[in-house]
């Protein structure tokens, strides 16, 4: 090559990388200010560990770039000068960042940061003596700030909450204006914990995640959440309001590049889908598993070339579904899982193939195993102790007909081992790993939409609905919806391509489900109706179906435990059966809206209801005492799947711990998902 075009192919490339590294670099170069409050001396109620708080994250952030104003116990006559320090100090473009640790709370839906010296006589004292969260907004917007952070530590109790005529607790939720994301210490309404250490829970996660070098904001903030979450038992969990416009990372990696993959195409099939989710992962588990869906599909040849290659062996004949055997000493077994369920169905004899040395594996994709690892770093279950409990209805328990439930008798005794159980159902962005980085298509993408309530109780399947857009408000917090039994156990094989040592995710039993729903309690629901006599006089009486008049009966308490379908959804669809109660929501919410139950497990009963592993059965007669799932037997259809908990389209004869529905295993609504359970190991 002539030195001329060495050069010129040099500059090209050079060039070439420049946006690149220019975008990996923003964070550099860029202005950073922040605004760092921490309160602790109320007279009222003073407080351990704000003051650390705000030290602490004063030099993380210095330590990061930030030049930071700093004030320790606000006084009512400081606000002012915070404020116009904070906005001189923003230059438009600039990354502008609040954090705040100590009291707050919230009067007309309004958030306010009291003052040490605040004498908070009446909620009319408070915007007077407090730093007002729209003010700290209004000086970043103003100041036209790029990125705009808000970290809330501000969610203790509320010492001033006698003097008020709102009972509200903790902060409310905030509308972010563009570009601006909040981060709460808890969810809006509740109560964060100070810490018994040095530091206050959030704020010790804030510090242990913020400053990972290369990770996005957002990826950092989920992380904080889950340690949060798991640090409190489930009892706290922070929460995310707003978006950012582009990327923000606290520390950027050095020398990084942006990295952009080559879009693929849209899967034309279920088979082309499962190929292309398989390839993503190129493991065993992710080829056994599109093996046992499509034993004769399409690239199943691939398929068994690319298992035998990882495996150590010659390729086999297309293989019949089968178990997972033991293989015999100096033999690989090539088993590829049932696409019905993950746990075991009746054995097959297995197909030897003879061990030959490994070659090594096939590289894979770096993205896909990021996401895979950072999905799995994020699970939060609870461990739910073993016992014994009563499964099933009482003879008397009114089923959808107002008659007695047969589909949950007989009642019997079942006994349950220890086991994991997620404290939510599956929420979004859980979904959305899976889906980005395997390009998994769900069927009812592929397959005409997803069924959403209509008028007069009846479902109707629309075509645009799918998980992303399944007809009703959809956060990353939300219970993910339009998901098929089918879809859940691609989503499964995904997930357990990266666990190890035999502890794998999986679907609850029915039984392992019900124990948990029921949490130690034997009424139809956790909580009771009326007590007593009564209570058993008034359930009797009740009018369950439309027609009727709910205005003789007593307002129902189950609105204030569960989203279920409630006078607000009655009034909009003429919905039959809604509880004679209103609970603030007519569809879904984010996870952990209403209250735990007594295993600190959420929405067990009401928003959205859950595919679990069972096959359907139409009674509980010849199940296990134990709490295995029924997966084979004559009197089970396993073209259908167990439904449970009703959700917040559901009537009242199906919000119950023993009520069962059941759907084909293709089945998609807007209030069905599923929540994730495994073996304690």
């Amino acid at each position: 090559m002539k030195p001329l075009t060495l050069i010129l192919a040099l500059m090209l490339c050079l060039l070439g990388a420049l946006p690149a590294a220019a975008q990996s670099n923003r964070s550099l170069n860029e202005h950073r200010v922040a605004l760092v409050v921490g309160n602790a001396a109320y007279k009222a109620s003073p407080l351990r560990n704000p003051i650390n708080d705000a030290r602490a994250m004063r030099e993380k952030l210095r330590e990061m770039g930030f030049q930071v104003i700093y004030f320790e116990d606000l006084r009512t006559r400081q606000v002012g000068a915070a404020l116009r320090e904070f906005r001189t100090a923003i230059r438009p473009g600039s990354v502008a960042l609040f954090f705040y640790a100590g009291h707050g709370l919230q009067v007309r839906g309004e958030n306010f940061l009291p003052t040490v010296d605040a004498e908070l006589a009446s909620e009319d004292d408070v915007p007077q003596q407090s730093l007002a969260v729209e003010a700290v907004l209004n000086a970043m917007e103003d100041s036209k700030a790029a990125v705009n952070l808000v970290l809330l530590d501000a969610c203790r109790n509320n010492p001033f909450a006698r003097n008020f005529r709102s009972a509200a607790t903790g902060l409310a939720r905030v509308q972010a204006p563009s570009g601006t994301l909040i981060h709460y210490a808890t969810r809006p309404g509740a109560v964060a914990d100070d810490g018994s250490g040095r530091h206050g829970v959030y704020t010790e996660a804030l510090l242990a995640h913020i400053g990972e070098r290369g990770v996005p904001i957002e990826t950092a903030l989920k992380r904080v959440t889950t340690r949060v979450r798991d640090a409190s038992k489930g009892r706290q969990e922070p929460w995310m309001e707003g978006s950012l416009t582009g990327d923000f990372y606290f520390v950027v990696s050095p020398g990084a590049t942006v990295n952009v993959q080559p879009a693929q195409p849209t899967p034309a099939n279920a088979d082309e889908a499962a190929w292309q989710a398989a390839e993503s992962l190129r493991t065993v588990a992710a080829y056994q598993a599109y093996l046992g869906e499509f034993p004769r599909g399409l690239y199943a040849p691939a398929a068994r070339v690319k298992l035998a290659a990882l495996q150590g062996g010659a390729p086999t004949a297309a293989p019949q579904p089968v178990t997972v055997v033991r293989p015999a000493p100096g033999k690989v077994t090539v088993t590829p899982a049932p696409a019905v369920a993950l746990a075991p169905s009746a054995a097959v004899a297995p197909v030897p193939v003879p061990v030959a040395p490994a070659p090594a594996p096939a590289p894979r994709d770096a993205q896909a195993d990021a996401a895979l690892v950072a999905a799995l770093r994020e699970m939060s279950l609870a461990r739910v102790a073993g016992g014994s409990f009563q499964m099933g209805a009482d003879a008397d328990e009114p089923g959808f007909d107002g008659q007695p439930d047969a589909t949950a008798q007989p009642k019997r005794g079942v006994s349950v081992g220890g086991f994991e159980l997620a404290y939510y159902e599956t929420q979004g962005y859980q979904w959305r790993k899976f889906v980005e980085a395997t390009r998994y298509v769900t069927e009812a993408e592929r397959a005409g939409g997803c069924h959403v309530p209509g008028r007069g109780g009846q479902l109707e399947l629309r075509a645009s609905a799918t998980w992303r857009d399944p007809g009703h408000p959809q956060t990353d917090y939300h219970p993910v919806v339009c998901v098929s039994h089918n879809d859940v156990v691609a989503y499964l094989a995904w997930l357990n391509s990266g666990t190890s040592g035999g502890v794998s995710y999986r679907l609850p039993s029915e039984a392992e489900w019900e124990f948990a729903a029921r949490g130690g309690t034997t009424t139809p629901r956790p909580w009771a109706e009326q007590a007593g006599f009564f209570g058993k006089l008034w359930e009797g009486t009740r009018d369950t179906f439309r027609g009727g008049s709910r205005t003789d009966q007593p307002p129902s308490r189950s609105c204030r435990y569960a989203n279920v379908a409630d006078e607000s959804l009655d009034r909009q669809l003429g919905w039959p059966g809604a509880f004679n109660c209103r609970d603030g929501y007519a569809q879904a919410t984010g996870g952990g809206w209403f209250g735990r139950d007594n295993l600190s497990l959420y929405d067990m009963l009401g928003n959205a209801a859950e595919w679990v592993a069972d096959c359907w059965a139409p009674s509980h007669e010849g199940a296990p005492g134990d709490a295995s799932p029924r997966l084979n037997g004559p009197a089970l259809d396993c073209t259908r799947r167990v439904v449970r908990g009703g959700s917040w389209a559901s009537p009242q004869a199906q919000v119950r711990s023993a009520a069962r529905l059941s759907q084909t295993a293709s089945y998609r609504a807007s209030d069905l998902g599923f929540r994730l359970a495994r073996q304690s190991p």
